[in-house]
């Protein structure tokens, strides 16, 4: 007993019924296919169908058009059960295609009986088919197909509802495989925020730290008010036309009482005694501090001499270091700042200064930059050398050598920018880097007043 498969083949020029006696077939355009069709959409080994176990399996094998079961598309390469009047259709094409499975017997020998004379039939003409029944058999026949077809979706749609339970299971532990990312998300996010918080508790308190050195150093750098106790006046000329010698004793000088003073001199009572007293007092300030003893200086009632006070002594600059003039612009680039901006290396040289540098661009780097492992540590330490370097050379710097000094910081910034550029991983991180330093400037400027 041989398997081979019937098929029968549905279309606008009628139907076919080929019949392979062997239990494997491929059907596609291709010559080499056991079943070949010529339609467009249809590949060259489109499909494959065989038997198994007496039961008909069929695989579309990943054609462009696809392979439609009952007017329903098959998966690719997922092989099929077929059902009885089951309709097959290849992509596109017009034509259906019914696959039926034929058990071949083998003849066997047997001994044949002894013939024997046949009686005379009746002859009896044939009787003509009845269109009636013709009809009834044609709707019958048309009825048990559509309900071949209707069980055949049936079946179908079993099978893609298993299908689904299956995606409905792996989508179920996705699922949940995702709840827990989440999960561990937001537990990272509530770490994040809470270390946030404690750097802008960190911040205000380095803020207010610097406040309190600022407010300390203004104090003991506030020159004291100072009053000269003898101003620079000019000489004051007593006039001696107005002094009379005093008058032989009379009558009146035995009552006790002093000779009267002329008229003009009445409006030089007090306050000739107290810018006497002043003047003197002054002068004697003088001398002391002069060095000389008092003995060796008299003064005279016509003249005070007034002594101008003893210049402050001053350290002497450095002859020949190169000193410019600073002000409160940010440069571009380092060396510039170095140079012209103010206060700017004590700054950048302020350990409350660089940690609150440090957790901002780390910050900024993980949540805005979007990069994960950014190399603060790096950066931050070798821009600290950098400026190092920088005042170094500056402090080195002669009148007379600017700028072959100058070109020495620049040629140093430039290896820093060598190094910048590799860590940021390209020109656009080392322009998004310098951009940002700019803006912490700007909103740090109580660094750049101390």
């Amino acid at each position: 007993m041989n398997a081979a498969l019937k098929i029968k083949i549905f279309g606008q020029d009628g139907t076919q019924v080929l019949q392979l006696s062997k239990s494997s077939l491929t059907l596609g355009s291709a010559a080499h296919c056991d079943v070949v069709s010529a339609h467009a959409s249809v590949n060259p080994e489109h499909a494959r169908a065989w038997l198994d176990g007496g039961r008909i399996w069929v695989q579309d094998l990943g054609s462009a058009a696809g392979t439609s079961l009952n007017e329903i598309r098959l998966p690719a390469l997922k092989p099929m059960l077929l059902r009885d009047l089951d309709v097959l259709r290849l992509g596109q094409s017009d034509a259906t295609i019914v696959l039926e499975p034929v058990v071949v017997r083998a003849p066997t020998m047997k001994a044949a009986p002894p013939q024997r004379p046949a009686p005379p039939q009746p002859t009896s003409k044939e009787t003509p088919p009845d269109p009636v029944k013709e009809i009834e058999f044609e709707k019958r026949r048309e009825q048990l197909h559509a309900l071949g077809r209707e069980l055949a979706d049936t079946r179908l749609q079993l099978q893609m509802a298993r299908l689904e339970a299956n995606s409905a299971d792996e989508m179920s532990k996705q699922l949940h495989f995702l709840r827990e990312e989440i999960k561990t998300v937001q537990e990272q996010k509530v770490k994040w925020n809470e270390t946030l918080r404690q750097l802008e508790l960190d911040k205000q308190q380095l803020r207010q730290d610097a406040e309190m050195e600022i407010a300390k150093f203004k104090q003991r750098h506030t020159p004291a008010l100072s009053i000269p106790l003898v101003s620079a006046a000019p000489m004051v000329e007593v006039p001696t036309e107005t002094f009379e010698p005093p008058a032989k004793p009379s009558a009146n000088s035995k009552t006790g009482q002093r000779p009267r003073i002329r008229p003009q001199w009445k409006g030089l009572g007090i306050s000739s005694v107290v810018f006497a007293t002043v003047m003197i007092s002054g002068g004697w300030l003088i001398l002391h501090h002069s060095g000389k003893p008092t003995a060796s200086r008299t003064l005279s009632s016509r003249e005070v001499e007034p002594r101008p006070a003893a210049p402050v002594e001053q350290k002497p600059k450095v002859a020949g270091h190169f000193s410019p003039k600073q002000g409160s612009k940010y440069r571009a680039n380092y060396s510039d700042n170095v140079l012209y901006l103010e206060n700017y290396v004590g700054a950048e040289q302020n350990p409350g200064w660089r940690n609150l540098w440090q957790a901002e661009l780390n910050k900024v780097a993980v949540g805005d930059w979007k990069i994960a492992n950014f190399p603060t540590v790096d950066v931050v330490t070798k821009e600290k050398s950098l400026i190092n370097d920088l005042v170094q050379i500056k402090d080195t710097i002669a009148t007379d050598q600017v700028q072959k000094g100058v070109d020495e910081m620049r040629a140093r910034e430039a290896k820093f920018m060598h190094e910048l550029d590799g860590l940021l991983k390209g020109p656009a991180g080392v322009e998004r880097f310098l951009k940002f330093k700019h803006s912490f400037y700007s909103r740090n400027q109580i660094y750049l007043t101390r």
